[in-house]
């Protein structure tokens, strides 16, 4: 039918988080699980009682954008500041105004005021000429909605007769919206001013942004038919078999050997060639860095078995019950660190995360979410989220990386779990190298957590 659905949950800190078995599971949560369902099926979530009341009330305008961009019409100077300030951080898209707006809307303006968005006008001197304004902003090609910064009046006779902003309604069929910059109890009298003006009047500078968003956030999806999982399949996924199968899908794995003694990663390492990294191999351990597991960049045999024994006594002192399998000798493969992840959640499904990697990934806690499957376009929209997006670009005299790589070893990994779920649990690769523009990404390790005690013992 297409209408909008508004949403408010609880939960944003659940504690189950501490819990989790890995960094994927860690930062893809119950409420991110939540955010990444509202994301495929259209939900709107609002964060506050405040959003839902003030969106709810954007959407009773009966108007939906058709682009993200908003013209804001204020009368003050301060408001502009904090426009500026509420919609970067709220993620709002607001374009300057056309040069033939700007000469349009000058005459209307106090003197030494430059037309620009967000607008400040200063006080109109009529409800007319607030309504002028506000029509030559909608009728600009690069705006796609109005916020006119416009308190309620304190009296209802204040306004007097409201037909140019009935009739300012007329000449756009974008969304038209007052707002403002602070929240109020609403009076009957003040409902009936708003209901006479025809235009939603919404309070709070941040809910109003918040709310245009939304209106846009819907009319995006709107009439969409989100994609499900295919039923899930029979796999015969083995620890034995995960790294072929890894490669048939694309998902490229560094050079490596595992072996069982320290005399046999030298031999190892010098099949591979140096410099090499090292890493311990226990069922009992799951995060290696933590416990001291990881030996990186070693350049010649002495420094290989010294690190071998390094990380024998290392991983004993964190884990005085850890069985030890052996080792894991790798090439050394620099580039910039990201994490792919995906695992299913009991309420929402199949979920796929996307983020900037490493040891910090649950401090930092840049990822992006969605629920699979889903498209090399949508894995595109989900990188582009992340501040992680501006080091792929190359950052202070740094070369770029391969985003493309990126893109399609993280929709590699949204395959490979779908097809294998019953299997899985949770993957996770922590880090995925993805290296300089056109060198591809390398899978430097891969975590899986199987879904039977059979599987469970691998590496």
């Amino acid at each position: 039918m297409g209408k909008p659905v508004l949403a408010i949950k609880s939960g944003a800190t659940a504690q189950s988080q501490a819990a989790a078995a890995s960094h994927t599971g860690a930062v893809a949560g119950d409420y991110a699980a939540y955010l990444a369902m509202c994301e495929r099926y259209g939900i709107v979530n609002c964060r506050t009682l405040d959003d839902l009341v003030e969106t709810a009330l954007a959407f009773d305008g009966g108007r939906l954008p058709k682009g993200p961009r908003i013209g804001f019409v204020t009368t003050s100077g301060a408001t502009v500041d904090l426009l500026h300030d509420y919609a970067q951080s709220e993620g709002a898209v607001m374009p300057d105004f056309g040069e033939g707006t700007k000469a349009r809307l000058l005459p209307m303006m106090q003197a030494g005021i430059t037309p620009k968005n967000p607008l400040d006008v200063g006080i109109p001197s009529t409800m007319q000429i607030a309504a002028d304004i506000c029509a030559n902003a909608a009728a600009d090609g690069e705006i796609d909605m109005v916020a006119w910064a416009a308190p309620m009046p304190r009296k209802t006779e204040v306004w007097g007769d409201v037909t140019p902003l009935r009739e300012l309604l007329s000449k756009t069929e974008k969304p038209i919206v007052a707002f403002g910059r602070v929240i109020s109890q609403v009076s009957e009298a003040l409902v009936a001013a708003q209901q006479a003006a025809g235009i939603p009047f919404l309070q709070g500078i941040v809910p109003t942004v918040r709310a245009l968003n939304a209106l846009w956030f819907h009319a995006a999806r709107r009439g969409r038919l989100p994609a499900t999982p295919a039923p899930p399949r029979a796999s015969e996924l083995s620890p034995a078999t995960l790294e072929p199968a890894l490669a048939r899908y694309g998902i490229v794995l560094p050079k490596s050997e595992r072996i069982e003694t320290a005399a046999a990663a030298v031999s190892a390492a010098v099949r591979i060639g140096f410099p090499v990294a090292l890493k311990i191999q226990s069922h009992d351990i799951a995060h290696k860095t933590e416990a001291g597991g990881v030996a990186l960049d070693l350049r010649d045999a002495d420094a290989v078995e010294s690190a071998a024994h390094a990380l024998v006594a290392r991983a004993r002192a964190a884990n005085p019950r850890a069985r030890i399998q052996g080792f894991l000798v790798q090439e050394m493969v620099a580039g910039i660190e990201a994490i792919l992840g995906a695992r299913t959640d009991p309420l929402y499904g199949p979920l796929l995360l996307v983020g900037a990697g490493g040891i910090l990934v649950e401090i930092v806690r840049d990822t992006a979410l969605r629920l699979l499957p889903v498209t090399l376009d949508e894995v595109e929209k989900m990188i582009g989220e992340l501040k992680l997006a501006g080091p792929l670009a190359g950052f202070r005299g740094q070369p770029a990386a391969d985003r493309a790589a990126l893109a399609q070893g993280a929709l590699a990994l949204a395959r490979f779990f779908l097809d294998h779920h019953t299997r899985l649990i949770d993957i996770e690769i922590n880090p995925l190298m993805v290296r300089a523009n056109g060198c591809g990404a390398i899978a430097v390790d891969v975590r899986v957590v199987w879904a039977d005690p059979v599987g469970a013992q691998s590496a």
